[in-house]
């Protein structure tokens, strides 16, 4: 299925993923601009080779993961997370690839900034992975 298979490769929430719009794709880049929390806003690269499918509604998609493989559609997140540990991509740069607040340590979240060849090079080698 392509749909579980890009939230895999790109930890995207399956909410995102539905309320994506054509203006959110621009080329390689996806564009987060509704999320449930600040650090969810973002960009992240698509993997070369990895091809945004057609949207549905997130109750569809939900309702297909659990059919065929009797799991959430979260968790393609968590199976995200875990592929990019084994990557073995910096915590920080997967935090940002899903949205998730980088780090209680002050010093690393306000002071270091993740350039986006780092993204892309961790999007590419969690694609390898899937």
């Amino acid at each position: 299925d392509q749909i579980t298979f890009f939230l895999l490769c790109t930890g995207l929430r399956v909410g995102e993923f539905s309320a994506l719009k054509d203006s959110d794709i621009e080329g390689d880049l996806i564009h987060i601009r509704q999320a449930k929390t600040k650090a969810g806003i973002r960009t992240i690269p698509l993997p070369h080779g990895l091809t945004v499918p057609e949207r549905r509604a997130s109750r569809t998609i939900e309702e297909n993961i659990k059919k065929r493989y009797g799991h959430t559609a979260h968790d393609t997140r968590h199976t995200f997370t875990t592929l990019a540990v084994q990557a073995g991509i910096d915590q920080r740069i997967i935090d940002a690839i899903v949205g998730h607040v980088q780090s209680n340590n002050i010093s690393l979240s306000v002071y270091t900034h993740i350039p986006p060849e780092a993204l892309r090079d961790a999007m590419e080698k969690v694609l390898e992975i899937c």
